[in-house]
């Protein structure tokens, strides 16, 4: 299943791991993804050189630093402060100022040191320098505390501060110290089409071709890592890893599985069958029957009546073949009259009349239909 699992992604050739868990450097701008909003607003503030501190609000492993390093990328220097063990607030100043002054004779007074520094960036024209506090591992108070020391200091420079924060550390924040900062919102995972995105570009890169991950893989990564960016690295880490044969440092197995879940048939509506069908008038099975009936008083031409009846369906059907004898029996007596001569005697008269009516009257088969 393991074997087949992998076979299904078809990956191509790759020279290296893509999905490096280091976070993204300066000259990797083109692999972030899902940032892109905050990325522009806050490299805008370099662009236009507009001066402010900004804490930056996410998870740990969720794309803080990589986010901070290419916003970097957009200006000429960058100072990132190493977190001294003791005398935190003297050494950062130091380092600013070495770094940020390119002079590695600081003055001895403080103030001088910080009047300088703000005379020499202030005389500057061009995109701002930053300068990047990026310490995951301190507590939040911890932070605060060396923070709230510096910012008479940072909010005179003419530079991006930036500030990676946890929502852990950022608990630890007085509401005096957030007031001063610009945070944004916390960082959210990725979505599907992130994760989609985040995958081609690194399979991209690392062998040269383009590449579109197949749905199972994207199920795996967003069952896996929920979008959290860090846990979704190593786990498309340790996917190519199992591909090359690699087994994995810290003992774990991968459980990859193809999961088949047949879709429902759709059930096909015809709308336009619908209103015709319920238009049409219903069909009904119907007989017709011819009926001749004679009048009371027939005429020397030998005329009939004729009428037409519909049966419905379920009727008793009329005696159509008695009824086409009666038509040719009556028909026959007609010509009968029409060819006796008319005589002065009546008795004559009426015994010839009575005795053809009683020849025809017997020709005619009695029919149990009342009808006729």
């Amino acid at each position: 299943m393991q074997s087949a699992a992998l076979e299904m992604l078809n990956l191509p050739p790759l020279r290296s791991n893509p999905f490096d868990t280091r976070p993204l450097n300066r000259e990797q701008r083109e692999l972030l993804v899902g940032r892109t909003d905050l990325f522009t607003a806050i490299a805008n503030s370099v662009r236009l050189s507009s001066p402010r501190i900004v804490a930056v609000v996410g998870e740990r492993g969720s794309g803080k630093t990589s986010l901070v390093q290419v916003v970097a990328s957009t200006t000429d220097q960058i100072h990132t402060v190493f977190w001294p063990s003791k005398d935190h607030v003297t050494t950062i100043l130091h380092q600013m100022y070495c770094d940020l002054m390119r002079d590695f004779e600081t003055p001895a007074v403080h103030s001088v040191m910080i009047d300088r520094l703000e005379e020499e960036l202030s005389g500057r024209t061009g995109l701002l320098p930053m300068v990047v506090f990026d310490h995951p591992h301190l507590s939040g108070p911890d932070l605060a505390e060396v923070l709230t020391q510096l910012l008479p200091v940072l909010t005179r420079m003419r530079a991006l501060t930036l500030i990676t924060l946890t929502p852990g550390q950022k608990s630890g924040f007085p509401e005096e110290l957030l007031s001063e900062l610009d945070v944004t919102p916390s960082l959210e995972p990725l979505n599907r089409k992130e994760i989609s995105e985040l995958i081609s570009k690194r399979v991209q890169k690392a062998s040269r071709s383009s590449w579109t991950p197949p749905s199972l893989l994207l199920d795996w990564v967003m069952d896996e890592s929920g979008g959290h960016v860090g846990r979704a690295m190593r786990y498309l880490r340790d996917i190519v890893d199992h591909t090359r044969g690699m087994p994995l440092i810290d003992g774990r197995s991968l459980n990859l599985k193809i999961g088949v879940n047949p879709k429902p048939s759709t059930p096909i509506s015809d709308e336009t069958f619908q209103r015709v069908a319920g238009a049409s008038p219903s069909i009904a099975e119907v007989t017709v029957e011819v009926s001749e009936e004679l009048d009371s008083d027939i005429s020397s031409e030998g005329d009939f009546s004729t009428g037409i009846t519909l049966f419905h369906e379920g009727e008793e059907e009329p005696l159509v073949a008695e009824t086409e004898q009666i038509i040719a029996n009556r028909s026959e007596y007609s010509e009968v009259s029409q060819n006796i001569p008319q005589s002065s005697d009546s008795g004559v008269s009426q015994n010839i009349s009575q005795s053809s009516d009683s020849e025809v009257s017997q020709n005619i088969p009695q029919s149990s239909d009342s009808r006729v």
